[in-house]
């Protein structure tokens, strides 16, 4: 499906969006939350994080979490404890390993060469010793370790959330672009 028709679809579903999906996403970030910490003092970012929800499951942060999304609709329900910021997850206006622990929950809704480009961006600013807490939906699973390997991350044991696959990555410094060594495809 086409990126603009996606965001169509989230800005006329963001009203009834949290009664309607609340309970399925819920274990999704109930799944995530289990397997990366969250240091209070963490930058957290919950990016396609639409109104938020995955904010209330958060602990206790020293720092605004941000909720990025490209539904402005979705993001006027966001927490108004979390800074929203409206962009698209190829084109993260973050700057370079600022983030802590990135969440991306059945948000990778892009074609194969366009969820490449969103990996390559969340490695971009994914800070050294962060995680990135990533799930997609199962049937579009394959080859997500390679894509995730190819971009610098270092992913983790596959885990089942619902009708998502979920993996925790981590940074691996040398591989990820800008950040000096071997650039995502270069091997």
């Amino acid at each position: 499906m086409d990126p603009d028709d996606i965001r169509r679809a989230y800005d006329r579903s963001a009203g009834g969006y949290d009664a309607r999906f609340a309970a399925l996403q819920g274990p999704k970030y109930d799944a995530v939350l289990a397997r990366v910490d969250v240091p209070p003092g963490a930058r957290v970012a919950d990016l396609g994080g639409g109104t938020g929800l995955l904010v209330g499951r958060l602990p206790p942060l020293a720092r605004r979490p941000i909720v990025l999304d490209f539904s402005r609709p979705m993001l006027a329900l966001a927490p108004a404890a979390a800074d929203r910021v409206q962009a698209d997850l190829r084109r993260l206006p973050l700057r370079e390993r600022s983030i802590d622990r990135a969440f991306v929950i059945t948000a990778l809704l892009l074609p194969p060469r366009a969820r490449v480009g969103a990996l390559l961006e969340l490695a971009r600013v994914l800070a050294p010793g962060g995680r990135l807490a990533l799930t997609v939906l199962a049937d579009e699973a394959a080859g997500l370790e390679d894509d995730l390997r190819a971009c610098g991350l270092v992913p983790g044991p596959r885990f089942a959330c619902g009708q998502d696959v979920g993996v925790v990555c981590s940074t691996a410094a040398k591989d990820v672009p800008g950040r000096g060594g071997a650039r995502a495809g270069s091997r």
